[in-house]
This record gives C-alpha cells, structure tokens and sequence, in this order.
C-alpha cells in the first residue's frame, strides 16, 4: 500500500494560511507543487518541490488543495477541471462567497471534490460531540456558539462569511444537519458586516444562537451544548478540556468535571484525513461539497433575515 510520503499535492495559493498548509504538508513528508501569481507571496514559500506561477503548469498530482481567496474558488477549481485534472480537491472554507458560485461547484462534474472545515477536526469540538452521544445532558435543547476577536486580516469576504462558516460546520457537525436561520441582527461599518447574532431552530426543537464579531478586544471562542440534563462546553480553543457541568442546585451546580482531549492540530488531523482518503479512496471522514455548499446558502439566508427579507 502507498504511505504519505509517495503522494505529491498541489498547492493552489500560498498566501498567510496557505504557508501554513505547505508548512503542515512537508511535515507529513509530501512532495508540494505550489502555484502562485503573487511574485511576493511566492518569494516567500519555502520548502516547496516546485513553485509555478500559472495553474497550467501543475504537473500530475495525486490531490489538490486550494487554498486562495474564497471569491476566487469557483473560478480555480472550473479551470481545473477544465485542463483536465483528474486529483480529488480539497478546498479551503467557505466553499464559496455566494450561493450561485456555491451551486456551481456542487453541480459539477468533475472530480471528488471536499471542504476544509477544520472544526470538525478539532479535538475538542469531537470530544464535545462524543459526550454529547454518551447521553450526558440528556435531550438536547440549545447550541450556543461565540467567535469573536478584533479585526481580520481577510479582506476578500466580511465577518459573516469569514468567521460564521466554523460555527455553521459545527453545528453541522453535532446535528447532523443544519438548522434554518429564523432571525439575524448585524452591526454595519460602511455597509460590511462586522458583527452577527443568529438564531435558528432545529428540526427536531433545538435552538441554537451563533454570535459572531470582528469587534470584540479580546478573543473568544466558545461552544455550549445545553441539554436537559446539564450543559456540556467547549470554553476556548485551547482549553484542552470539554467541561461537563450537571444539572441541578440552585445558585452552584451539582458537579463540574473537566473532559481532557488530546492536544492534537485540527489541520494536522485535517491534512492526514485527506491524505490517507487519496490513499484508500474512502472520502468518508471529509467535509462533503454538499455540506459546504449548505453553509454558504445559509450565510445567504442570513443575510437575507438581516436585510429583513
């Protein structure tokens, strides 16, 4: 059977996070073929196999991830498929910046292509879940999910699209499916969202809240799952522990218990899990197209309940 070390990649784009991804890449010990138009974020790129400027000059690869802006996603992966390329793809979140490039790439033709929505590899977010599954808190009755710090430095897409598409996937992820959008408030800078509270309702009667923001001095990431019988929650991205709070008492809770996970790279975990499918050719454990197309027609849904549509 082929190891990791026998796959060659190509990396579309090689910006901020894309060095990170090759970073990740060569640790795993697979050759990288980087195309990038920028001359100084290619200046910049280190330890690559090769580095091209034009698309038409990726070689045979085994995968392909694409890493450039999210408005330029569509446009990258249909002139793939257009020179022929026959590499399962793997493309950074969202999908898309709009619902109609969205739907493009979920009714291509061409090969497997999957999403990068590195929170479901998280290891805390799938300790969260696996509780969750344990029947700790019993019925679920709300997801509440925070993501917040001041600034981006992202200017192709604004804070919904940048930072709602994690917390989405994670619901996504837990549920099984995405709730519908039933109401949204924003806070507007010149016309671009900065900041966003959305409620929605599950299927099943579970709300679930997502706040998200770009003006918040001090960076937050929290997941909370309340259920009937206590409330579990993720209280930071590196916390190292799920903490399980059970239910009853008044002012003080009954019991708090501290979940420790692994400290593990969620893109680490990611990268390996594309790896081992281009090796096995079982896609299972990844993001679907579908699923991401679905987190982008809810940002779109969002934006309509902002708009007051």
């Amino acid at each position: 059977m082929r190891e990791r070390k026998d796959l060659s990649l190509g990396l579309i784009g090689c910006g901020v996070w894309g060095r990170v991804i090759l970073r990740d890449l060569l640790s795993l010990g697979v050759r990288v073929h980087v195309i990038e138009a920028n001359a100084e974020a290619a200046a910049k790129v280190q330890g690559a196999h090769q580095v091209s400027a034009e698309l038409h000059e990726l070689g045979a690869v085994d995968g392909v991830i694409v890493a450039t802006p999210a408005t330029t996603h569509a446009e990258v992966i249909t002139a793939l498929d257009a020179q022929g390329s026959e590499a399962p793809i793997f493309c950074e979140k969202p999908l898309a910046d709009n619902s109609s490039g969205a739907q493009v790439l979920l009714d291509r033709e061409g090969p497997p292509l999957f999403v990068m929505h590195i929170w479901c590899f998280h290891p805390g977010v799938r300790t969260l879940k696996e509780l969750y599954q344990q029947g700790l808190i019993g019925e679920l009755t709300q997801i509440r999910s925070a993501r917040c710090n001041w600034t981006s430095p992202r200017r192709d897409v604004d804070t919904l699209a940048n930072l709602a598409p994690h917390d989405l996937s994670i619901f996504q992820y837990i549920l099984g499916e995405l709730p519908e959008p039933s109401s949204a408030m924003a806070e507007e800078i010149d016309g671009q969202v900065v900041g966003c509270t959305v409620f929605f309702k599950n299927s099943d009667g579970a709300d679930c809240l997502l706040d998200v923001s770009n003006r918040y001095a001090k960076k937050r990431r929290e997941v909370r799952l309340h259920g009937s019988e206590g409330v579990l929650v993720l209280p930071d991205d590196t916390a190292g522990v799920v903490q399980h709070i059970a239910a009853g008492g008044f002012i003080e809770a009954d019991s708090t218990t501290d979940y420790v996970y692994a400290s593990v790279s969620a893109l680490i975990t990611e990268l390996e899990a594309f790896l081992d499918a281009l090796i096995s050719g079982d896609f299972s454990s990844l993001c679907s197209v579908r699923g991401g197309a679905e987190v982008v027609f809810t940002i779109d849904t969002i934006r309509k309940h902002i708009l007051g549509g």
